[in-house]
């Protein structure tokens, strides 16, 4: 990339990246994350290496339950196994974030439970508004909420049981009055699907949520400054 593309690894790479991005605007930046645990390839031993790669973030299990997790979309959506709290264990020891999107209902409360560090769901639906098993419950969000983590709502009709954008933003105003609107962010899915709004209509979701009542200060968050906040806490030093 020449420079142009940076991998962020810890607190102090991402608030290097943001000062610099104000003199270098054309320079960007990502965080290597795994979904579904397939690298680790069913041996948690796999964990610290990949850390020591720079990946800071993982799900453990995706469209199939996993030997670590149940997935919502899997046949028995089983909780965390054995390996799987010893995964999540592991994982925030080597300062990997815990991706709880398409982990199974019990999966996810079992991560709530014992974890000692902020979690999130990178892309993931309200089940208030659209009742599908991979989307989060109240209690759900109010656990994450008290975590520190936030909540990425996606924008596919799989997420939110609709092709609209009505359906995106009573997502995140669900999350709004429930927990604040520190804790709700943009989870997209521009790679994966059809989808009601492109990069390039943002503008359109800005607006909708000022008609909703939003600050502007709320709209900020929402649109990058609670990503940021996120991961400048969530990342290792």
């Amino acid at each position: 990339s020449d420079g142009q593309f940076k991998i962020i690894k810890s607190q102090s790479d991402l608030n290097a990246y943001v000062r610099e991005r104000r003199a270098f605007p054309e320079q960007t930046a990502g965080i290597l994350g795994m979904e579904g645990a397939l690298p680790v390839e069913n041996d948690i031993d796999n964990i610290e290496p990949l850390a020591s790669l720079g990946f800071r973030s993982m799900s453990l299990a995706h469209y199939n339950d996993t030997p670590l997790s149940g997935s919502s979309s899997g046949v028995a959506k089983t909780g965390l196994s054995d390996a799987g709290r010893e995964a999540v264990v592991r994982m925030e020891a080597a300062g990997i974030i815990v991706d709880l999107a398409h982990m199974s209902d019990t999966a996810v409360t079992e991560v709530l439970q014992m974890a000692t560090r902020p979690v999130y769901t990178s892309h993931v639906g309200i089940k208030e508004i659209c009742p599908r098993d991979r989307n989060l419950s109240d209690q759900m969000i109010k656990a994450i909420a008290e975590k520190g983590g936030i909540i990425g709502i996606g924008f596919s009709a799989d997420t939110t049981c609709s092709d609209s954008v009505d359906a995106i933003v009573d997502s995140i105003v669900h999350v709004r009055n429930l927990v604040g609107a520190e804790h709700v962010a943009l989870g997209s899915g521009f790679d994966i699907a059809p989808l009601p709004l492109g990069l390039a209509d943002l503008p359109i979701l800005i607006d909708r949520l000022r008609a909703q009542g939003f600050s502007d200060d709320e709209v900020s968050s929402v649109m990058g400054g609670n990503v940021l906040a996120f991961f400048a806490r969530a990342l290792p030093a």
